[in-house]
């Protein structure tokens, strides 16, 4: 199925959509686009981190 529309201010680019197996929903997720997801995230808070120590 399609990546469900969680509004604004919520950025899902890593999630490919939707499966149904045996009766349970599973999340399809390109786990590049995770990684580099995760990888920005601790960036950012890296930065932060040291704007506040400063």
């Amino acid at each position: 199925e399609d990546t469900p529309d969680f509004g604004q201010g919520v950025t899902i680019n890593y999630v490919r959509g939707l499966a149904k197996v045996k009766g349970k929903v599973k999340i399809l997720l390109d786990i590049n686009e995770a990684l580099a997801s995760q990888e920005l995230l601790s960036q950012e808070l890296l930065n932060l981190d040291m704007a506040v120590q400063q």
